[in-house]
């Protein structure tokens, strides 16, 4: 997991991030790695544009966001 974040990080590609949050119920967000550190990772949702900070070991799964799909919500967020 760790290792994809770096990646995505490294070549500025967006992640769906899959998190429990503090009612453990799982939700998830397309973002931007902004910053890792060793407890937290610090991102940017697409969405929103809110700056958003997670705890690593609330993190469930991390996937790569399509080119497809970047482009489209970039698109919605502009019209």
């Amino acid at each position: 997991m760790l290792a994809n974040l770096e990646l995505a990080q490294s070549f500025n590609h967006p992640v769906y991030l899959h998190f429990n949050k503090k009612n453990t119920e799982l939700t998830s967000f397309a973002a931007n790695i902004v910053n890792i550190t060793e407890r937290q990772v610090v991102t940017k949702d697409i969405g929103s544009n809110q700056i958003r900070i997670i705890l690593l070991n609330k993190i469930k799964k991390v996937s790569f966001v399509p080119e497809s799909v970047i482009t489209a919500m970039i698109d919605k967020k502009n019209a």
